[in-house]
């Protein structure tokens, strides 16, 4: 019996897979080369193990069978999409930016009213407490976690 079986691979997301999984990989290795206390490996081994079983359950996306339908292959991106992406990733900026000038708090918070309302969020209400409680359970989290004092303008 022949199998007929043809994959097209999708190389931009299999090349995106590979560095993000070699990097993490590097990251990791890296840490663990510095030192193996518990302060040191306390976010980074964890977060390094959940990224590469990700990477792992996302792999077999990159093959895809050459005789699926048109109407379950994936769309392209539109240009108002795109624009979200891109809104997003200066979202993320501004936040890096932000927590060493103003300070972590107000970072964390611009950054997730800003993604809500990006994301298709429009009630008010709703997008400043989403906001206030991420900021604090986020900012609380890490100060219970790392002992590296993060500037912080009310919390």
């Amino acid at each position: 019996m022949k199998n007929n079986l043809r994959f097209s691979i999708d190389y931009g997301h299999l090349i995106f897979l590979i560095i993000i999984s070699a990097w993490v990989i590097w990251y990791w290795m890296n840490a663990r080369s510095v030192s193996t206390s518990p302060e040191n490996l306390l976010i980074i081994q964890p977060v390094s193990i959940g990224i590469l079983i990700l990477a792992v359950c996302i792999l077999p996306q990159c093959f895809r069978s050459a005789d699926i339908p048109d109407e379950l292959k994936p769309e392209p991106l539109s240009t108002v999409e795109f624009l979200k992406i891109v809104a997003v990733m200066l979202a993320m900026a501004g936040l890096v930016y932000l927590m060493f000038t103003i300070g972590f708090d107000v970072g964390v918070l611009f950054f997730s009213a800003i993604t809500t309302i990006i994301c298709g969020e429009r009630r008010p209400l709703f997008v400043g407490l989403f906001s206030i409680v991420t900021t604090l359970v986020i900012v609380k989290g890490y100060q219970l976690l790392i002992t590296f004092p993060m500037p912080n303008l009310f919390l």
